[in-house]
This record gives structure tokens, sequence and C-alpha cells, in this order.
């Protein structure tokens, strides 16, 4: 360990500087009302000044100072006219820059208050690095702010440092966190439990594919998982330690699917405090991978033709999850109708009054949903109306048809509680959880089927 501490840096290079200035957009238009001197050469001659009360602009984007007339009416908000377009611009308006045309936020000083400057957004930036054959993941906290002159800083923190070694992984950190506040440590310090919970709430910096050459990651595809969407290369890092094969989900274009898996962190608890917090477990990834095989969609528990209409349909851990719930309930369904169906377990209750192929056609087909047909199904099963015919089993007005047989199971309801002796329908020996439940055993007792 002592070997990392010697090569991870303790402070970021101007690249990383540049890249957090990339990700921050966020930029302010700093206004405050001056006297401007507009002395013309007359005036001069005359001996005599003219000073206007105009408002002071600053962009910190571009670093433009100009002065604009101020907004003449009655209104007790401070205001000024955009010299592009005659716009009125008033505090936090936002709007383009005449001058860059980037977009800015109007902020009148008032608004910093007693500090010098304001909060103008913030970011986590991984950097990826290496020495020789070690590799590093250094996550840094950005943060940017603007003073009053619209002029902005970027502060740059250290956040946390992710070392694998074989098939371990040691954390550093830069700071301590509180309730209230954080404190920053001089250098980084080493935990003595590495828990994962920068799962994928930073920016990567981009590298090449071959900058991994020579380390242990030299065939993880690193690369190719940082080009998606939301990538998890701290997670992945922690998975391909352990199981070598994850790196084939990631070549058969199925790094999304890693990604939103990583996201379902675990939750554990900080004893400390009573707080929690949410950390990965590469175990959780079972649910989803067969590490035991190869290929891809073998790790998947999918055909080849079966994996490529899921990746045509978005693959997604929640998609996966559907289509393998909805095809062990009845193996007629295909990814085209698990994209329809948004509660597998509805389904599966709907498939005991009518075929689940034609009942996820007809919701699809509808402006209604699994819950409302479900339900419907349910209480005319239960006030003992016939389920037989086409127009019973798929209705057209759904809600009107759901109105009446929830009316005639209530009335078979009534209808039991009327042959129920008096001392279970008004005595006053039982409380109302023993009545609830002796109503409800009566009122199933007269159920089709029932003895």
């Amino acid at each position: 360990m002592e070997t990392y501490k010697g090569w991870v840096p303790q402070e970021p290079d101007e690249s990383v500087r540049r890249f957090a200035a990339e990700k921050i957009r966020k930029n302010y238009m700093v206004f405050k009302t001056e006297w401007v001197d507009q002395t013309t050469y007359p005036d001069i001659m005359l001996g005599n000044t003219k000073k206007v009360k105009m408002a002071e602009c600053n962009c910190s984007s571009c670093g433009t100072l100009f002065h604009a007339d101020l907004i003449n009416d009655t209104k007790p908000q401070i205001g000024f006219i955009d010299p592009s377009n005659g716009d009125e611009i008033y505090d936090k308006i936002t709007f383009l820059c005449p001058y860059c045309c980037a977009e800015v936020e109007a902020i009148h000083t008032s608004r910093f208050g007693n500090s010098k400057t304001v909060f103008a957004g913030h970011t986590k930036i991984l950097e990826i690095m290496k020495n020789a054959e070690k590799v590093a993941f250094v996550i840094w906290y950005a943060e940017k702010r603007v003073n009053k002159d619209g002029l902005d800083h970027i502060r740059i923190e250290r956040w946390a440092a992710y070392l694998p070694d074989g098939k371990k992984m040691t954390k550093l950190t830069g700071q301590q966190r509180y309730f209230a506040g954080y404190r920053v440590f001089p250098s980084w310090r080493e935990l003595k439990q590495c828990h994962i919970n920068d799962i994928n709430n930073f920016d990567v910096m981009p590298f090449d594919a071959h900058f991994l050459d020579g380390t242990e990651f030299e065939n993880a595809k690193l690369d190719l998982l940082c080009q998606t969407n939301n990538p998890a290369p701290i997670a992945y890092a922690k998975t391909y330690q352990q199981w070598p094969n994850i790196e084939n989900i990631i070549t058969s274009g199925c790094a999304e699917l890693f990604n939103d898996c990583a996201a379902k962190k675990s939750e554990r608890t900080n004893y400390y405090n009573g707080s929690t917090f949410w950390v990965f477990n590469k175990n959780d990834l079972r649910d989803v991978f067969d590490f035991k095989k190869v290929k891809p969609h073998e790790m998947i528990g999918v055909s080849k033709e079966e994996l490529r209409e899921l990746k045509d349909a978005g693959l997604t851990e929640r998609m996966l999850w559907k289509y393998r719930k909805l095809k062990e309930f009845d193996p007629r369904f295909t990814v085209e109708l698990a994209q329809k169906v948004c509660r597998p377990d509805r389904i599966e209750e709907i498939g005991r009054y009518v075929d689940p192929i034609k009942a996820v056609r007809y919701l699809d087909g509808s402006d209604t949903n699994e819950y409302l047909y479900d339900d419907y199904l349910a209480a005319r099963a239960e006030a003992g109306l016939p389920l037989e015919t086409q127009i019973d089993l798929f209705p057209r007005d759904l809600k009107r048809r759901h109105d009446e047989a929830v009316a005639a199971m209530n009335a078979k309801l009534e209808k039991g509680k009327k042959d129920l002796p008096e001392e279970i329908t008004e005595g006053s020996d039982l409380g109302i959880g023993e009545r609830r439940l002796l109503l409800l055993w009566a009122w199933q007792m007269t159920l089709p089927g029932m003895p």
C-alpha cells in the first residue's frame, strides 16, 4: 500500500480542471446598479459632467463587462433591458449572453449576502491512472463558484481513490463527511473496508483504448464501458477481478445492462450514527448473470435471437426481469409482448381467468391498465357473475363494467352479513378486528366452490 501512496497524486493536474470547466455548464450574469459617466464632447467643452444610473453586467462565461439600461417601473425587483433584443431581465431569469451567446442566469449582487462568491455547480470526475502494472480509479470533487465581479473559480478536492490489486481492492479517502459539513484531509487516508459507494455518480475522463495495456485490466474493455451512458467502471473492475468473463457482456453490446444492474446497490447500515448508505455488492449480479457460462446469451439466460431482440428493445435490468418472469409463467410470451407489460405479477393474476396473451393485447389496445382489469375480473368472479363470453372477458367500457362488478360483490357481502347471528354483526363483546375477520369468513363461504 505504501507504493500506492507514493504515485497517487495529492493534487489534480490542469487537465482535470479543464474537464471540470467543460462539465459544469452553469454561468451567471452578475449585475448591479452603478452611476455611469456618459459625458459627451459638447459637455466637456462646456465643463459639464453627465452621469446616468445603469446596470453593470458581468458575464462569467466570456468575462465581458457591459452596461445596460435599467427597467423604469414601479416593481420592487431590479432588472435591466437586454441590449440584444430588448427583453426585460430580472433576477433568476435565464437568457443568452448578448456577446458570447452562452446560457446564463441573471443574479443581482444582493443575492450574494455576506458571501463573496455564489455556488454555480459541482461534479465528480473519475480519472483512471496507471503506474507500470498498477491501476487507480481516482475521483475528484470539483465545485464552481462565481464572485461579484463575474469571475468564476473552480475548486477541486480529493474525494476517493480505488486501488485494485489482484482480487482485492483498497479504498483511499480525501475527506470525512458529517451531518453539518465535512473535513478535508491534508492527504489521502486508507480505509479499513472498501465499500464501493461511488457507482455512476461522476463524469469519466476519456482515455485511449490502449491506455491500460500491460496492466491487469488490459483485456477488460474498460474503454467500451466508459463510452456508454452512466458507466460504472469501478463496480465493473471489482466484478472483473473475480469473474473475468464479464468482459463478454461488454463486447456483446450489453454494457448498459451491467451499468443498470450495478446501479441496483445494496443497503448497509452505519451503526455509528444510525444512518444508512448504499454500496455496490458484486454478489447481487448473480441474479442476472450466470458467471459459470462464457457466451453472453448463456450468461443472461436467453437464446441468441432473444438477446438480439432485447438489445433492440433497450436491454435493462427491469426489462430482462420482466421477460424472464413472463417467460416462466407462459413460454408463448415474446419480447414484443413483454414490452407492453408493466407488472408481470398482475398478468399472472389475470391469467387465472383469461388467456394472458389475449389479455396483454387487449390492454395494449385500450386506455386501461393491468390493475383495473385484474380488479374487474376478481370482483366479477367473487360476485359469482359469469366469465365466459368475450363481452364479459374483454369489455369495451371497462370502467363502467368494473363499477358494476364491485357493486355486485358488495351486495353479496351485505347479503352474507344478514345471514350471520346478531352477536357477530352487532355484538359489543367482539372487537372491530375480530368482527371484520368473521364477516370476511362468512363472505368467503358464500363464494362458488366453498362448502
